[in-house]
C-alpha cells in the first residue's frame, strides 16, 4: 500500500498489537451476529446462558452485548489510569488519542449497521451520499497527517512564508477576506 503518512514520516510505524488486531475483528463479528438478526425475531424468548432460569426477549441480547462494552472501557479507563503507586505514566498524547479512537469506533457503530444501497443513495438537493461524505471525512484525516509530515521534512527558514509549489503544482496561499 503506498502510504504518504508513512513514506513522510521522520520515525518508523508503531505496529499494532495483535491482541488489539484481535479485538477489533471480535467487535466487527458481534456487529455483523448481531445485524443480521431481524427486527422482527427481537421479541421472540432466548435462554441466553443454560445457568438461566427464565428465557428473557432477544432484544436484551443487544442491551447485554452495550452493557459488557460499557464495562470494558471502565476498565480500561481504570487501567490508563495507572496503577496505586503511579509507576504506568501516560503520555501527553495518550488522552486525545483515546478520544480520537473512541469517535472513530462511534462512527463506526453508527455506520456499520446501513444497508448496501444506503451508502450511494442520493439525499437530493446536490447534498454528498453516505460514502462521499465518509470519503471526505476520512480524507481530511488522513491529510492531517501526510501534510504534517511532508511540512516537517521540508522546513521553512525564518522569514520566508509557506512553500507554494508541491509536488510540481503551484498553489496559490490567499488571506482570509481576500479574493
Amino acid at each position: 500500500m503506498n502510504d504518504p503518512l508513512t513514506e513522510l514520516a521522520t520515525v518508523p510505524p508503531t505496529p499494532i498489537h495483535g491482541a488489539l488486531q484481535g479485538a477489533r475483528a471480535s467487535v466487527r463479528r458481534i456487529a455483523a451476529d448481531l445485524l443480521a438478526i431481524s427486527d422482527d425475531r427481537l421479541e421472540h424468548e432466548w435462554r441466553w446462558r443454560p445457568t438461566d432460569t427464565d428465557d428473557v426477549e432477544l432484544r436484551y441480547g443487544f442491551y447485554a452485548v452495550h452493557e459488557r462494552l460499557e464495562r470494558a472501557i471502565g476498565t480500561i479507563e481504570v487501567a490508563r489510569a495507572g496503577a496505586p503507586d503511579g509507576d504506568l505514566p501516560l503520555g501527553p498524547a495518550v488522552p486525545a488519542l483515546g478520544a480520537m479512537t473512541a469517535a472513530r469506533w462511534d462512527l463506526h457503530g453508527v455506520l456499520v449497521g446501513l444497508a448496501p444501497e444506503t451508502w450511494d443513495a442520493d439525499p437530493g438537493g446536490g447534498e454528498w451520499t453516505v460514502r462521499q461524505t465518509v470519503g471526505h471525512i476520512i480524507g481530511g484525516q488522513l491529510s492531517y497527517g501526510w501534510y504534517n509530515a511532508w511540512y516537517l521534512s521540508h522546513p521553512v527558514p525564518v522569514g520566508r512564508g509557506a512553500p507554494t509549489s508541491f509536488g510540481g503544482t503551484t498553489v496559490t496561499l490567499s488571506r482570509a477576506g481576500s479574493s
